[in-house]
């Protein structure tokens, strides 16, 4: 029996399993969808670093500036 309600299993594969809120239609989307499937909203693309590269930065600047503080 076929569950016309959830994803299909090539779908959790390509998309994994991890879901956002669509923010026109309120309905659960893959947070990797472009499009929600739903209501066709547009999802922006994140801009900048990611979060990670922006800790390892200041952690590496803070580091340098204790040694040269130090030294």
């Amino acid at each position: 029996m076929l569950d016309d309600e959830g994803p299909s299993q090539s779908d959790v594969d390509r998309f994994g399993s991890e879901t956002t809120t669509c923010p026109e239609c309120r309905e659960d989307v893959y947070e990797d969808a472009g499009v929600c499937p739903n209501c066709g909203h547009v999802f922006d693309p994140p801009t900048g670093p990611p979060t990670w590269a922006i800790w390892v930065a200041a952690f590496l600047a803070t580091v340098i500036v204790v040694m040269w503080v130090l030294a």
